[in-house]
């Protein structure tokens, strides 16, 4: 989560800051390359970002579904435990 909320902050950092260097380019048209340079570089982060995001929410879904079945797994033991009466021979936590 702490992840998610610092790379959505980065993002909006870059936009705001993409913002200012679309409106200087609009007022004064001196140094168009190196602005069209960093314009570049910075949708290039955008993009690793957005990458970033996506992995990491890849990642917390992954472990999400993994706790789950974890949970999952342990009811059925429990309920094999049950319908078998057999409680000694199953591990159980």
């Amino acid at each position: 989560m702490v992840i998610i909320i610092s790379s959505t902050i980065i993002i909006l950092l870059l936009i705001i800051i993409i913002t200012i260097i679309t409106t200087n380019t609009t007022i004064t048209l001196i140094s168009s390359c190196n602005n069209i340079i960093i314009i570049i570089l910075l949708i290039l982060a955008m993009t690793r970002l957005m990458m970033a995001v996506m992995v990491t929410m890849n990642m917390i879904i992954i472990c999400l579904m993994l706790l789950l079945n974890m949970r999952q797994g342990v009811i059925r033991k429990k309920r094999w435990c049950n319908r078998m009466e057999m409680l000694h021979s199953c591990n159980l936590p």
